[in-house]
């Protein structure tokens, strides 16, 4: 989205599919990943509101003795560097999808944010990077921001039953 001055805003949200339902026996499928690379951008020399939100798919049920499927993957990924606008808002927010039974594992997840506001003095803003490992199983999270010349604050969250890492520079 462009505006020669005024507050620009785009939100992107993306949900991998559910996978198909085991019956006879069968095992459930995956859920889809859910992947967002620079999806969302905006310009002006207003405010930058820029969001991406991934959502990895549920694994579907399985039918005895088949298991269910495991929950897809979801990354978030934003890279934003403007030297013209008043101040940046960059989010990216990433869960992992649902296991499909207790024995399945829950979709990993990632979110990354890197922020710069070039040579520009702005008024500042706001990174987030949030990611949660999908329900059941051990579904992985990471969180990461980078900002550079970006007078704000940054925000920061993972949570998971795995792996759980979380950084910003």
């Amino acid at each position: 989205a462009t505006s020669g001055s005024g507050d620009v805003a785009v939100v992107a949200t993306q949900t991998g599919g559910v996978g198909g339902v085991g019956s006879s026996g069968a095992s459930g499928g995956n859920g889809g990943l859910s992947s967002l690379i620079d999806a969302v951008q905006g310009f002006t020399t207003g405010f930058v509101t820029l969001i991406e939100n991934a959502i990895g798919g549920a694994g579907g049920a399985g039918s005895a003795p088949g298991v269910g499927g495991n929950g897809g993957a979801a990354t978030a990924s934003s890279t934003v560097t403007d030297t013209t606008a008043s101040g940046l808002d960059i989010q990216a927010h990433a869960t992992g999808g649902a296991a499909g039974s207790p024995t399945a594992t829950g979709g990993d997840a990632s979110a990354f944010v890197s922020a710069n506001s070039g040579s520009a003095t702005n008024g500042g803003g706001t990174a987030s990077s949030s990611a949660a490992g999908g329900a059941g199983g051990s579904g992985q999270a990471t969180a990461e921001i980078i900002s550079n010349g970006l007078n704000g604050t940054g925000n920061i969250t993972a949570s998971g039953t795995g792996d759980v890492t979380q950084s910003a520079n």
